[in-house]
């Protein structure tokens, strides 16, 4: 899949024009429902598509010894929401990861749980559990709520083909969005063109630039 966006647009993929429109609504219709909260009724995940600005060469050597080239990004970038959902609050920590997901499984799920427990270990000695914290939260918001906001970025099939191999990803995009989605411990979902190390720098600059009023730890 060379651009989810492009396939939910009905402009990517086989089929006559009518027959991707289609299936590009149906795959939409599907992230929304998957980016719910608990419930399936409320809003949950906000799901959004990242582009770069401007395209630099990044190489990577093969076990053969041969060089491989493609196209990287070393800039801000710019965000396209594509699901509307529960943005960060007040007090709680941005945290980024990022990585394939392919053939999500237990230990994704267990490392995405893992980055949650620190979180809570974090709360704690910051005193986010005292009742004092909880109802000054729900005076301020009407809810109480974690003290992390988790940000997945999952890289797109190019990239994860470029560094893994002609056989890789065995999941497209949007069946590996879907899998992040459905684990309910990250909050937003990110799609990402671009490699983990070029991704991390600008992201990070363009997440905070967003939500400046709030704490971010990448």
């Amino acid at each position: 899949m060379k651009s989810l966006e492009n396939v939910l647009a009905g402009t990517e993929g086989a089929g006559s024009e009518i027959e991707r429109k289609e299936r590009g609504a149906q795959f939409k219709k599907r992230i929304e429902d998957y980016a719910t909260d608990e419930s399936g009724l409320h809003p949950g995940s906000e799901v959004f598509a990242w582009h770069a600005d401007k395209p630099q060469i990044e190489r990577k050597v093969t076990s053969d010894g041969k060089t491989r080239r493609r196209s990287s990004v070393y800039e801000k970038g710019s965000f396209h929401k594509m699901v509307p959902g529960k943005p960060p609050k007040k007090g709680q920590r941005v945290v980024y990861v990022d990585g394939g997901f392919d053939l999500f499984s237990s230990g994704h799920i267990e490392f995405l749980r893992s980055v949650c427990i620190i979180e809570q270990k974090l709360g704690e000695e910051r005193d986010w559990y005292s009742e004092d914290a909880k109802k000054q939260r729900i005076q301020e918001t009407g809810e109480d709520y974690g003290p992390a906001y988790v940000v997945a970025g999952l890289h797109d099939d190019e990239v994860i083909n470029f560094w893994k191999g002609v056989n890789y990803p065995v999941m497209n995009i949007f069946e590996r969005g879907l899998c992040v989605l459905q684990c309910k411990v990250s909050r937003l979902l990110v799609q990402v063109l671009i490699t983990i190390l070029t991704f991390h720098s600008t992201f990070k600059r363009s997440f905070s630039e967003r939500h400046s009023s709030r704490p971010a730890t990448f």
